[in-house]
Formats: structure tokens, C-alpha cells, sequence
């Protein structure tokens, strides 16, 4: 053997010993035994609103029923409780359906909307709320907690003629878990 051939031998050899070592002290690991996370569950949160009416939560409740109404007064106060059943925060909105007036136009009728110690209140006339969905004055509803609002009605003090009606209509309320920003 040359000298060459005898060095280039040994080079092999060196670099196999450093790859069987590399790889014997690579995958002589101590590996522990496995364990497991079980029975996850996951649900959401609820969001349910409820009408007060004395100690009882219910989906359905009369509304108001102003009658007699003169041009410029304002009618007596309908007051109304919502409660928040659900475990979520609610932000509260009302949606309004079309309205059927005879004797008077939408416009001369005014209707206000308050949430009980908040200003300002929802207000406007009639053609205003028609087929319209608005986010109802106050704070976000927090889970079992109730907020008082109450409803009147005035005649503009322009309306002049012999008498109008509005058809019966119904309000509905919804309840809406405020948006969340992620960071």
C-alpha cells in the first residue's frame, strides 16, 4: 500500500468512527412514558333575554295602549323591564316593523324609547323606526342582570284633524354579545 492509499484508509476510517459515535450518542435518549389529556369539553357561552313582568321571565308581554292622545302632550310613561337569562353579555337593540296609521301620517306621530338612567333616549317619529333595527341607550347587559325602560308617545302639535290610529305592532328585542378585539 501507498502512502496515499494508507492515509485516505485512516480519513475513511475516522469519519466512519465520528458518524457510528454521532449517531449512537443521537439516539441514546431516555424517552418517558405518555400520558393523555381526556374528556375536553368544550361549550359556548348562552345569550337569552327574557321580559320582566312582576316575578316572571317571559318571551311575550302586552305593550303599551295609549289612547285619547292630544296634539303636543306627551302620553303617559309605559314602563318595561328586560333581563338578560343567558351567561354572556348583551347589548340590546329593538327592531320595528312597518307600521299601519289611517288619520294621521307617520311623521306627526313621535315615539321615545328610554333606558332608565341613561341618556340620551332612542327618539324619533314613526317613519324614523319603520323596518329599522336600533341599538337600544344603556350599557351592555351583564348575565342575570335587568335594565328598566320606558316608552311615550306624542302627536306632533302640527297634526291638525279629526282623529288617526295606529294598527297594534310588535317591538322586538334582541339581545347581542358586544364584539370582542383579540390582541
Amino acid at each position: 500500500m501507498t502512502k496515499q492509499t494508507v492515509a485516505i484508509t485512516r480519513a475513511v476510517g475516522v469519519i466512519g468512527a465520528t458518524v457510528a459515535l454521532v449517531t449512537g450518542i443521537t439516539f441514546a435518549n431516555l424517552t418517558s412514558n405518555t400520558v393523555t389529556l381526556t374528556d375536553n369539553k368544550l361549550s359556548t357561552a348562552t345569550a337569552s333575554l327574557a321580559l320582566v313582568n312582576g316575578p316572571n321571565e317571559v318571551i311575550t308581554l302586552p305593550g303599551f295602549n295609549f289612547v285619547g292622545l292630544l296634539p303636543g302632550v306627551e302620553s303617559a310613561t309605559f314602563p318595561f323591564k328586560l333581563r338578560n337569562t343567558g351567561s354572556t353579555p348583551m347589548v340590546i337593540s329593538a327592531t320595528f316593523p312597518g307600521f299601519t296609521v289611517t288619520g294621521i301620517t307617520k311623521d306627526k306621530i313621535h315615539m321615545k324609547l328610554t333606558a332608565v338612567g341613561f341618556a340620551p333616549p332612542l327618539d324619533g317619529v314613526l317613519s324614523d323606526y319603520e323596518n329599522n333595527t336600533f341599538v337600544l341607550p344603556g350599557t351592555t347587559l351583564a348575565p342575570g342582570a335587568d335594565q328598566a325602560y320606558t316608552i311615550t308617545a306624542t302627536i306632533d302639535s302640527s297634526y291638525s284633524g279629526s282623529g288617526g290610529t295606529l294598527t297594534p305592532f310588535g317591538i322586538v328585542f334582541t339581545g347581542t354579545q358586544p364584539v370582542i378585539v383579540l390582541p
